[in-house]
């Protein structure tokens, strides 16, 4: 029997049927392990939360005297499961206070603090998820200075005295004490600095003091003040001197002498001094007028620098320190010396002047004009003398032996 031959197709097709399968299946386990992945972790994103943070959104600086601010605390992203706490240090590391926070997923918390620099955490489990940093001001402290704008002669006196730390809105007194000398009384802060110019102060001790006065149902921790002691100088004594130069030889020169600022019933004196020897070359007291100057003449030799002294004391009345607790280290006026100088220098007078003699004409024999009569009367007595002379010779001549 002859042998046919088998087609080949049913062959190839088997084979490539069952390597198709097989892709298939690979294919198919792979596409659904990729859409088992993506639906397992469809939910763990779906329910992922932001991290938990802390954040300050405001500190509030101390606003009144020994007393507190506050630190404002925004907190989200919790977990309302889990127990968190808030932690507040010091800069130096303490625990000021700590506070637990449960059962939600954001919080405001406000904490009132005394003045310093703080440091916050959120912590879970004892572990620190975050942290920040909060600094509440220095409460105000309430305080005063004086500052002496000029000197005193009596009652011109000018200080400058400024309140600070201050409270606007606030009430406060003060009052400035010295010698024949009393100010004071209640104001309203409208700026946390005041100035107020105090007038017509004798020279000597003061103190001022300044004292907040609490609102009806307002107290303060302590009593809340501030005082200062302070002096207000007494003038010293201005001097101008100016000379009058000597014009005719053998004269004195003059000095004109001005003292101005003089304290009322001081004697003052007055010395002027040779200031090439330092001899006293004269002295005097002198005191003040109503407007507070005094002035002379005083005559002395020319060719010499002289110095001008002026010199007086004036004594403070006795200071006591008022019954306040602090006013800084006040050393108080006691003695003050008063003194001016001033120098001046005197010419010497000026030589007497020389009249030079003629050289044509002899010393003995003046000179004679035309109308020196007593020239010729000398002339006519010469020749008659002469004459009467010859006359006497010759008759005696003539005398007969």
């Amino acid at each position: 029997m002859p042998r046919t031959a088998r087609s080949a197709r049913p062959a190839r097709t088997a084979r490539t049927g069952a390597r198709w399968w097989r892709m298939l299946s690979t294919g198919v386990v792979a596409s659904g392990l990729a859409i088992a992945s993506l639906v397992i972790a469809a939910p763990a994103s779906a329910e992922e939360t932001p991290a938990s943070s802390l954040e300050i959104t405001a500190t509030t600086d101390c606003v009144t005297y020994g007393g507190s601010g506050s630190i404002e605390v925004t907190l989200t992203g919790l977990d309302p499961e889990v127990d968190y706490v808030v932690e507040v240090l010091t800069d130096g590391g303490e625990l000021a206070l700590s506070d637990e926070v449960l059962g939600s997923t954001e919080a405001s918390l406000t904490y009132t603090l005394a003045p310093g620099g703080y440091r916050l955490g959120l912590l879970l489990d004892g572990v620190e998820l975050d942290s920040e940093s909060a600094t509440i001001g220095a409460c105000p402290d309430l305080g005063v200075t004086a500052a002496p704008v000029s000197c005193s002669l009596g009652r011109d006196g000018v200080t400058m005295a400024r309140f600070t730390g201050l409270i606007p809105g606030e009430s406060y007194s003060f009052e400035v004490v010295g010698p024949d000398f009393l100010v004071g009384g209640p104001f309203d802060a409208d700026t946390e600095t005041v100035d107020r110019e105090l007038v017509g102060m004798p020279p000597g001790n003061y103190y001022v003091y300044v004292q907040w006065r609490p609102s009806e149902g307002e107290t303060a921790p302590v009593p809340m003040y501030d005082w200062i002691a302070f002096a207000v100088e007494p003038c010293q004594p201005s001097l101008e001197v100016a000379a009058t130069q000597c014009t005719t030889a053998g004269g004195d020169g003059t000095l004109h002498v001005l003292l101005g600022d003089l304290l009322p019933g001081i004697e003052y004196l007055v010395d002027i001094i040779d200031a090439d020897s330092g001899a006293l070359v004269d002295t005097g007291p002198v005191v003040a007028d109503d407007a507070g100057e005094a002035g002379f003449d005083v005559d002395l030799p020319p060719g010499a620098t002289y110095t001008v002294l002026v010199s007086g004391t004036w004594t403070a009345d006795p200071y006591e320190e008022p019954p306040f607790i602090g006013g800084g280290n006040f050393v108080p006026l006691e003695t003050v010396e008063l003194v001016a100088t001033a120098d001046v220098t005197l010419a010497p007078c000026p030589v007497a002047p020389v009249t030079p003699q003629h050289p044509s004409t002899p010393a003995a024999l003046p000179a004679t004009g035309a109308g020196d009569t007593t020239g010729l009367a000398a002339a006519g007595l010469l020749l008659l003398a002469m004459g009467s002379a010859l006359l006497l010779s010759r008759r005696g001549a003539r005398r007969p032996n």
